[in-house]
C-alpha cells in the first residue's frame, strides 16, 4: 500500500514551482484532468495562471507532488457541494479539499468527416483527431444529451490515482467524500469526465458523504418537473415530482446566462436557481430541479430573494 509520511505521498516525486499554499484540513478529495498532453505542459500553465494542484499523476503513473495534503491548493475555482446555506457566487472548495489530477487531454466535442476533433478556432478544426470506430464515445451524467468521444486514461494513471486515494482516506480521516471537478462545478467545469471509474471509488472506499441539504416541493400547482439538464439548456422533464416529495440537493449548477442566473457578477460566471438533487436517498445524481419550488435552498439570503424575484425568467 502507497504510504504517506510528512503530509507527502511516499515516492512523489516534487514540484516546487507552484507555491506552498495556506494549512487546510482535508473533507473531500477532488479529482480532475489538465486538459493537456504532458506533465511539463500542465506544470507551465498552472504555474502561469497561478494555479495547482496537490499532486498530478502523469501517463505513466509516477506522482508528481506540488503541495503537502494539508495545505491549500488553487483548482476547484467557483465550487459548492452539499452546501447548507450561505453559497454564494464566490464560494469555493478549495479550503477543504486536496486536488489530484491526472494527465489527460479531455474531450473531442466536435464530429466532421467521420472523425472526432480535439478544437474549433477561427472557423477550422484543429487536431488531435480521432476515427469515429476507434472513438471513446460517452456522455457526462450532468449532459446525457451530449455525447463526445473521451481521451481514455492509462491503465497505469487509474491504478496510481486509486492507490492514492486508498492511502490519502487511511491517512485523514476528515475524508468523507470522492467527488470530480464536473460535480462541483456543474456546467462550467467537465473534468475528469465519464472515463474514470470516480463513482466506483466513491463506494469502494465508503467516500459518499452525507446526503445534502434535505427540501420538499413546494409549487404552485403541487408539482416539480425534474430535467435531465437544466431547462436553460433544453432539458426534457425525466420525472415529475409531487407537492412535499423530499429531496436532497447535491450541487448547484452555474451559468453565464444572465436569464438563467440567480445572481450576476463581473465575472460573467454565476450560480444559477437549477440544482442536481437526489429523489431516491442514494446519494447520487437523479436530475435537476428548479429551486424556486423548494422549501429551502443552500444559497445565501440576498441570492435566495433574487431567485423568487426571477422565477418568471426561468
Amino acid at each position: 500500500m502507497l504510504s504517506i509520511s510528512d503530509d507527502f505521498a511516499d515516492g512523489a516525486k516534487r514540484i516546487t514551482s507552484l507555491g506552498a499554499g495556506n494549512p487546510m484540513t482535508p473533507t473531500r478529495i477532488v479529482v480532475h484532468y489538465t486538459a493537456g498532453s504532458s506533465l511539463s505542459g500542465a506544470v507551465n500553465a498552472l504555474k502561469s495562471r497561478g494555479l495547482s494542484y496537490n499532486v498530478l499523476v502523469d501517463l505513466d503513473g509516477s506522482l508528481h507532488q506540488a503541495r503537502a495534503f494539508n495545505r491549500r491548493a488553487g483548482h476547484a475555482g467557483r465550487s459548492n457541494f452539499k452546501a447548507t446555506s450561505g453559497l454564494k457566487n464566490q464560494s469555493s472548495l478549495n479550503g477543504s479539499t486536496i486536488a489530484i489530477s491526472l494527465v489527460n487531454l479531455g474531450f473531442h466535442e466536435h464530429f466532421s468527416g467521420g472523425h472526432w476533433w480535439y478544437a474549433r478556432s477561427s472557423g477550422k478544426l484543429r487536431g488531435p483527431k480521432v476515427v469515429d470506430v476507434e472513438a471513446n464515445k460517452m456522455s457526462s451524467i450532468y449532459n446525457p444529451g451530449l455525447v463526445m468521444h473521451w481521451v481514455p486514461y492509462t491503465d497505469a494513471q487509474v491504478a496510481s490515482c486509486e492507490a492514492l486515494i486508498e492511502a490519502l482516506v487511511a491517512k485523514y480521516p476528515s475524508i468523507t467524500e470522492i467527488v470530480g471537478h464536473d460535480d462541483v462545478s456543474i456546467n462550467a467545469k467537465l473534468d475528469p469526465g465519464p472515463a474514470l471509474p470516480t463513482q466506483a471509488w466513491r463506494e469502494k472506499f465508503n467516500m459518499q458523504g452525507d446526503l445534502g441539504l434535505e427540501a420538499a416541493v413546494n409549487s404552485p400547482d403541487g408539482t416539480l418537473n425534474m430535467r435531465d439538464r437544466p431547462a436553460y439548456l433544453g432539458g426534457r422533464v425525466v420525472k415529475v415530482l409531487s407537492q412535499g416529495d423530499k429531496v436532497h440537493i447535491r450541487s448547484v449548477a452555474y451559468s453565464s446566462g444572465r436569464s438563467s442566473a440567480a445572481l450576476i457578477n463581473s465575472s460573467g460566471r454565476a450560480l444559477t436557481g437549477w440544482a442536481s438533487i437526489d429523489v431516491e436517498g442514494d446519494n447520487k445524481h437523479h436530475g435537476f430541479v428548479y429551486m424556486g419550488y423548494l422549501t429551502k435552498t443552500p444559497l445565501h439570503a440576498d441570492y435566495a430573494r433574487k431567485l423568487l424575484e426571477g422565477a418568471a425568467v426561468f
